[in-house]
């Protein structure tokens, strides 16, 4: 085995790599910093091989902030029909076998290295209201047998679709839209957020009956009072707000 044979059979670009090594560089770039999908390719007999790529494809996730646990790892790597190449439960992609079957193991790792960096953009950590979404919509479920539906769209008096983080179901047909509010991660309010929100609960305020309990904002508290107490005010001005507790007089509170 030798960089002219393996260019000759894939195209990809190649570079001894020391005594029986080499080092491939695919045409497909990890993510969009242009860093290239490459695998080590050692002879480790002269028949057989031995395909790594030094867990190249996971750090480079890694490294651009998303968050890799094993569950995620073995989701990744249930690529159907995949015979040569495998990814390790560490993240590492590797083959081998004869050498004959090296050309197969080299498309077969880069089928596994895109299963990773397919994923790379959904593993990043979720953004600070994500994160509080989630959190109130656990209470809701743990704590009642309420029924909770997640990114409920109600359409407001523009005609428009808004989707909401959470609703609940009250009745056969009534949905009420849950609007949260989190603080931001360095401990204020979002501004833009919150105008962003009001906007979405005015469009479905205008579009209901006045005395509709449709819309209800649940705000997170840590942000310095006299913030907290402006965003109550802008957004009292378009549906129920309530401040969020891990509690059951909160969860009363919501479903009421």
């Amino acid at each position: 085995m030798n960089c002219s044979n393996l260019v000759d059979a894939t195209g990809w670009v190649c570079a001894p790599m020391g005594h029986n090594a080499l080092l491939a560089h695919a045409p497909l770039s990890l993510g969009d910093d242009g860093q290239l999908a490459s695998f080590y390719i050692l002879n480790d007999s002269p028949d057989t091989f031995f395909l790594t790529d030094a867990h190249a494809a996971v750090m480079h996730a890694a490294d651009h902030g998303a968050k890799i646990n094993k569950s995620r790892i073995q989701q990744a790597a249930k690529v159907p029909g995949l015979l040569f190449a495998q990814i390790n439960d560490d993240g590492e992609i590797t083959a081998s076998g004869s050498v004959s079957d090296l050309q197969a193991s080299l498309w077969d790792a880069l089928r596994a290295t895109l299963a990773i960096t397919n994923n790379e953009k959904a593993w990043l950590p979720r953004t600070q209201q994500e994160r509080f979404a989630s959190r109130v919509g656990r209470t809701l479920r743990n704590r009642s047998d309420i029924g909770v539906i997640s990114k409920p769209k109600l359409t407001g008096a523009s005609g428009h679709q808004i989707e909401f983080p959470l609703g609940i179901k009250v009745g056969n047909e009534f949905v009420r839209a849950i609007q949260t509010v989190g603080v931001s991660e360095n401990g204020h309010m979002d501004w833009n957020f919150i105008y962003q929100s009001f906007g979405k609960l005015n469009d479905l305020k205008k579009a209901s009956n006045p005395d509709a309990d449709n819309r209800l904002v649940v705000i997170e508290r840590g942000a310095p009072r006299d913030e907290f107490g402006k965003a109550v005010t802008v957004l009292s001005e378009a549906a129920r707000v309530i401040e969020f507790s891990d509690t059951s007089e909160f969860v009363l509170l919501a479903a009421a």
